[in-house]
This record gives structure tokens, C-alpha cells and sequence, in this order.
């Protein structure tokens, strides 16, 4: 089998005391972000391609899926409304494929600093 170790968990943190928004900060976000990415394309890749999951309204999943979507939107859907409900679309760096069709957040609001000037 193809073995990749994922990069993320051997890069050390930012540095520590630096301030998150400095130049240092970021880049250093922007390199283990890099890095999963590319981690979870090489990890992608091993597995073929299954074609009938992007088709909407495929056969195969029809107790799953509606008839005008396919299996990969209600997967995507389902998981989405799920975090939904755990106030993930509450904090401002996280944005879902499907906002209109959430359920609002079952747990209190959080209160999110405000990191840039308006």
C-alpha cells in the first residue's frame, strides 16, 4: 500500500508568543495549510474515482439521495446541516456550500473577537 505521513502533525506550532496576525504567524499557517492540502490530494488519489456518487439522481442511492441530487450533495448536505447545529457556520472564517438550507445553531452563539478594523 501507498503510506504517506500527514505533514501537519510533524510541523511544530507557530512560533510561540509571536502575535497571530504577524507576517511570521501567517506564513507558517499558510505552509501547514499548504500541507494538508496536498495530503489529502495524495490520499484522494489512491482511490478510485465512483462515478454513480456524482450522478444526481442515481439509482443506487435513491433512499439516500433526492431525485434531483446526488449521493456526494446529500452526504455534503447532511454533514453540513449536522455542524450547523454545533455553531460551526457561526465563526467568521467558516462558510458552508448549502447556508440557506441550515438549521440555526442549537448551541449558545459565540462571541468572536473582531481581528480586523471595519
Amino acid at each position: 500500500g501507498f503510506s504517506v505521513r500527514h505533514p501537519a502533525l510533524f510541523m511544530p506550532p507557530p512560533t510561540s508568543g509571536s502575535h497571530p496576525l504577524s507576517l511570521q504567524s501567517i506564513r507558517e499557517t499558510l505552509i501547514r495549510q499548504e500541507d494538508t492540502i496536498i495530503f489529502a490530494l495524495i490520499e484522494r488519489a489512491q482511490y478510485r474515482a465512483n462515478d454513480v456518487c456524482y450522478q444526481p439522481g442515481a439509482r443506487a442511492f435513491a433512499a439516500i439521495a433526492g431525485p434531483s441530487e446526488s449521493f456526494l450533495e446529500s452526504m455534503l448536505l447532511e454533514t453540513e446541516r449536522m455542524h450547523a447545529r454545533v455553531r460551526r457556520y457561526t465563526s467568521p472564517d467558516e462558510h458552508a456550500f448549502f447556508p440557506r438550507a441550515l438549521p440555526p445553531p442549537s448551541l449558545p452563539l459565540l462571541d468572536f473577537p473582531a481581528l480586523l478594523h471595519p
